[in-house]
């Protein structure tokens, strides 16, 4: 337990006190990929997580099993594109502000956003240290790796969430969303059930594939896989199931399970 305190204090993080008494493990499983401590089953304080280089891509504290404080995830996209968000978790609540930044090569992008319990109050974008805009596209930004001057508006996800890939396995702390070319982004919301498309801030449709394709036999009732493809968007869900989602009105055509 001292050498993870030390540890702990080492990467300045704030330590939270548990009271579940000395019924504690130190958990490393997954080919070292995640690290920390559980308490009678709950995780309880730092916390990191791992990639198949063995680099941290996210660690912060849990309070009895929920996040708490300060939290930092990075990807590492290549050796020159790299995003660093900065995050703050109240009860496991996205709350205070937020930064995300973007290095590519000698271009740095900061994405600095204020919650207020999960909910967007404002979200403001810098180049180069200049104040752009409030951050109104970012389909368009993944898409072209250009940020457009158009209308403030709030976004109901961070930039974070979105990836630039095409097919998404959805995995603790990973990213929630994808973006297509044409600037939509196809969002898994909290329930991990329910797909949305985004046009900005406007919503096109919203699916709920469990709930209309039924709870699977096996596995959990929440998505774990989608995929963007001509016209249609490949969904996962439970152990062996799969559907199809119309891009255009959203339509679910249930496939079965395997």
């Amino acid at each position: 337990m001292f050498a993870w305190l030390l540890l702990a204090g080492h990467f300045g993080f704030g330590q939270f006190k548990s009271d579940y008494g000395k019924d504690t493990v130190l958990i490393k499983y997954d080919n070292k990929r995640i690290n920390g401590i559980k308490v009678k089953d709950k995780k309880d304080g730092l916390w990191f997580y791992y990639d198949d280089d063995g680099r941290v891509i996210s660690k912060g504290n849990y309070v009895h099993d929920v996040k708490q404080g300060v939290w930092e995830v990075r990807q590492f996209r290549s050796a020159t594109d790299t995003v660093i968000t900065t995050c703050i978790y109240s009860n496991g609540n996205a709350d205070g502000v937020w930064t995300e930044t973007y290095i590519k090569g000698n271009d740095h992008w900061k994405i600095v956003t204020e919650y207020s319990q999960n909910k967007i109050i404002k979200s403001t974008s810098y180049n180069n240290g200049i104040e752009t805009m409030d951050v109104n596209n970012i389909g368009q930004y993944l898409a072209s790796s250009s940020v457009k001057d158009t209308n403030s508006q709030h976004l109901p996800y961070s930039f974070w969430q979105i990836s630039k890939e095409h097919a998404l396995y959805l995995k603790p702390n990973s990213k929630r969303g994808i973006a297509s070319e044409s600037g939509i982004v196809y969002l898994v919301e909290n329930d991990k059930r329910t797909i949305t498309a985004y046009d900005n801030t406007k919503v096109l449709w919203k699916s709920d594939v469990i709930g209309i394709c039924g709870k699977p036999a096996v596995g959990e009732p929440e998505v774990r896989f989608i995929q963007l493809e001509k016209d249609r968007l490949s969904v996962s869900f439970g152990k062996h199931c799969s559907a199809y989602i119309n891009i255009t009105d959203g339509k679910v055509t249930c496939l079965g399970c395997n």
